[in-house]
């Protein structure tokens, strides 16, 4: 079966109901049936169908009658004037023969049918209000599951590094994009989540609203994902549609443990221009700086974690970075996508790590992160690879700047509904950087992984995955290789 990983749009769009002032009224009246239909509660949709289908018999009943009037009033003028009005017609028919209503089968005066003909109006207008009450009573009654989706995801595993192993529960993760019209756009993400110790925690992973100008120019404020690389920005938070179990070591989340921030608070500009071959894309950014902060729960004693100073902090400095990117749509590069991507924040180290934390930062570094990224889907094959160079600048300490780097190559085969599939990594940091020397995760390592992906439907995957993790320079404890198996089964909705 042909692999389908472009990013999923949870954003359905409805018709717009301008073209239905046009509409008769009976056809609008339909409409609105059907609306009420759609939207009310099933308790309530029985009985507002039962009297609405009973006030659809009768406008139906009435606008007969009406038309028989006006066949009537039709041919009593014509007959007016070919005879004297003492001398009824023979060829007029009486309301009694059309079986519609008991009347005596006496010619009536047209004053008489023009108000009996008003009387019908009246009862048309009287329920057509009644059925507009229903319309508007149902629609106060909508909730708007429509903006709110999620993914969510179970298993279990075995780790020989010492973490826990056994069943567990992934992520709950509420993926909401409230309406808001015209071209304001909005998106919240809340993840619930247990860490390695069993707390259930509850993270507002993405808080975005914006405006969109144009398909060349899009502006977000509040936190987002920052971004850089293809890995980061196509899969989020959403396991259904990653297509490994893990993601990459060093590009995880920061409360996983990855050592580049995953998420910045601030302002981002986003947009595309559509070429003959293909699409240029850009992302542009300017947030917040990071932090690392003391966090045992990472399992590596006090050391810490990054960051995002999402609410502001007291030694504001920010961190500026972009992507650019070109997605080929055509030829004989149809389905590659290549992209640039850059990084550079100033970073406060917050706590004198393995002893007691600290409010005050105990130093500074500047990240400088560059690098490039190359994703390819054939439908058939699809590969990821992406690498980042980072060259950090010791500003407390005096140790100076330190070159380090990071990169992985991701390569899947689809076979039907069956994707297996590996993974190699290799992150090269300096143990002399304060910055990678902070982190929990933050030593040199190289994995090795392997996979096999069942898709069971369009919404829910089963993945099988074996890694083996060799730490190489780790300053802070001994760690020896480790290997993990694990198994995921996991849907979105």
């Amino acid at each position: 079966m042909p692999i389908n990983l472009e990013n999923i749009r949870l954003l359905p769009e409805v018709a717009s109901p301008g073209n239905a002032k046009n509409c008769p009224p009976f056809n609008r009246l339909a409409i609105a049936l059907a609306l009420i239909s759609l939207s009310i509660g099933v308790a309530d949709a029985q009985t507002d169908a039962q009297r609405i289908a009973d006030l659809e018999r009768k406008l139906q009943k009435a606008l007969n009658v009406i038309d028989k009037l006006s066949d009537k009033v039709d041919q009593l003028e014509v007959g007016t004037q070919k005879a004297p009005a003492t001398k009824p017609t023979a060829s007029v028919k009486t309301l009694a023969d059309s079986g519609e209503a008991n009347i005596t089968p006496v010619k009536p005066t047209e004053v008489e049918l023009s108000k009996t003909v008003a009387e019908q109006n009246t009862r048309i207008q009287t329920m057509e209000q009644q059925v507009t009450q229903l319309s508007s009573a149902a629609s106060s009654r909508i909730i708007p599951f429509d903006w709110l989706h999620g993914f969510a995801d179970v298993g279990g595993g075995y780790s020989s590094s010492g973490h826990p192993s056994g069943f567990g529960v992934g992520n709950l993760d509420l993926y909401m994009t409230p309406k808001l019209g015209g071209q304001v756009r909005s998106l919240f993400e809340l993840v619930f989540e247990y860490d390695r110790v069993g707390n259930l925690g509850t993270d507002l992973e993405r808080a975005q609203i914006g405006y969109a100008f144009n398909d060349q120019a899009n502006v977000w404020l509040g936190r987002f994902h920052t971004p850089y690389g293809y890995w980061q920005t196509a899969f989020h938070h959403g396991a259904q549609i990653q297509p490994s179990l893990l993601r990459p070591r060093f590009i995880d989340f920061e409360d996983k443990g990855g050592f580049l921030p995953a998420h910045t608070t601030g302002v981002w500009g986003t947009g595309g221009v559509q070429t003959d071959g293909g699409k240029i894309s850009y992302d542009l950014y300017v947030g917040n700086s990071y932090s690392i902060l003391p966090n045992n729960v990472l399992g590596n004693g006090n050391l810490g974690m990054l960051d995002q100073n999402a609410a502001g902090f007291n030694s504001p400095s920010i961190s500026v970075g972009g992507k650019l990117s070109y997605i080929f749509n055509s030829g004989a590069l149809d389905g590659l996508n290549v992209g640039l991507h850059g990084l550079r924040s100033e970073v406060q180290l917050k706590g004198n790590f393995g002893t007691n934390p600290t409010a005050a930062p105990t130093g500074y570094v500047d990240l400088n992160m560059g690098g490039g990224y190359l994703y390819y889907n054939n439908y058939d094959w699809e590969v990821i690879s992406e690498f980042y160079a980072i060259k950090n600048q010791d500003r407390t300490s005096g140790t100076g700047s330190h070159n380090s780097w990071a990169g992985f190559v991701h390569a899947g085969y689809a076979i039907d509904k069956w994707m297996p599939y590996m993974r190699l990594e290799n992150a090269n940091t300096s143990s002399n950087d304060p910055y990678f020397r902070s982190l929990a995760y933050g030593y040199a390592y190289a994995r090795e992984a392997v996979g096999l992906r069942f898709d069971v439907n369009t919404q829910s995957a089963l993945k099988l995955e074996f890694d083996y993790t060799q730490p190489q320079i780790n300053p802070n404890m001994a760690l020896r290789d480790f290997w993990e198996s694990r198994l995921q089964y996991a849907i979105r909705f």
